[in-house]
């Protein structure tokens, strides 16, 4: 899985790495365990390679949802807040199964985009994430929902991974998706078997694909990938 960016990983000490919300289910919606089970072993091997690793996961509100037996809607959020209160724990919860069984601590860290551009919040969650990696524990960030308001929300989290990536000074920034990446557009639709592997500058060409292309189960999709 995380084999495919290797060349960028080996040469990197401290890593972040994004996982987009759809990531965690398949396409019946239910709960991607051997999917979660397979990318932990490999970050498992990168600790073992002494990287420094964070991860930056969305999916609270998509887990809430599911226990609440409720459907999306992004005009409810009271209903998004009260799903990612309940969702949090059993995404944490997933993560802390596995990593438990390697003896590696797993911590939860939420945050805010007010966090981390106030120039306090931003020392103090510096110092927190830099004394968890130096106690050998993986960091496991997202969002705080239930606090979040329209004015501070990021709405997606490849914007906040982008923003833990600098206040950390990581090496690389990863964002995984269930996408295979940027697809060109022929004949009015897009061809997801011409996929552009490297973008060097970023024009208007490129802000119509992203525009074009939006991942399902997912508040960001390429759009949010390539702002970040």
């Amino acid at each position: 899985m995380i084999n495919k960016a290797s060349d960028y990983l080996n040469a990197s000490g401290r890593i972040v790495i994004k996982l987009g919300s759809a990531l965690f289910f398949d396409e019946a919606n239910k709960f991607n365990q051997k999917w979660l089970q397979s990318f932990c072993q490999d970050v498992l091997l990168l600790k073992k390679q002494n990287k420094e690793i964070i991860i930056v996961a969305s999916g609270a509100i998509n887990f809430g949802l599911r226990k609440l037996n409720k459907e999306r809607d992004d005009h409810d959020l009271n209903l998004l807040q009260a799903a990612a209160s309940i969702g949090q724990i059993e995404l944490i919860g997933a993560f802390k199964s596995i990593f438990d069984d390697a003896d590696i601590p797993t911590a939860q860290v939420l945050l805010t985009s007010d966090d981390c551009d106030n120039r306090r919040r931003h020392l103090n969650s510096l110092n927190t994430l830099s004394k968890l990696l130096s106690e050998n524990a993986i960091p496991i960030i997202n969002e705080n929902d239930t606090v979040a308001t329209e004015e501070i929300k990021f709405g997606d989290n490849d914007r906040l991974a982008a923003k833990v990536a600098q206040m950390i000074s990581a090496d690389v920034l990863v964002l995984f998706s269930n996408i295979k990446g940027l697809c060109l557009i022929e004949d009015g639709r897009l061809n997801e078997d011409k996929i552009i592997s490297e973008i060097n500058r970023i024009d208007q060409d490129i802000e119509n694909l992203v525009l074009a292309q939006k991942t399902k189960g997912s508040a960001g999709g390429m759009k949010t990938k390539i702002d970040a």
